[in-house]
């Protein structure tokens, strides 16, 4: 769980190919652990590649994950709202 929070900070999400990314995803997909589901959930950039396997958390055997999901597709969808608001006013 450590691991996945200091991955964070070495995110590229504008390459497509990026190692930590995809073992993130890999992660998210099949980790046997809830804690590191939870822990990629919180810390892995919402992108265009990501947001379908971040969807599919939405599923999940366990209710926890399932409202970690939730909270952050929503988190990033106020954000682009509130900066679409911002930059068209």
């Amino acid at each position: 769980m450590v691991c996945g929070r200091a991955l964070e900070r070495l995110q590229n999400p504008e390459d497509t190919g990026d190692v930590i990314v995809l073992n993130m995803l890999r992660l998210l997909r099949g980790d046997g652990s809830s804690e590191v589901r939870r822990a990629v959930l919180q810390t892995i950039t919402i992108t265009k590649a990501s947001l379908a396997d971040i969807l599919l958390c939405t599923r999940d055997i366990r209710e926890d994950i399932r409202v970690s999901a939730y909270r952050e597709v929503s988190i990033e969808e106020a954000s682009i709202s509130i900066l679409i608001f911002y930059i068209a006013g």
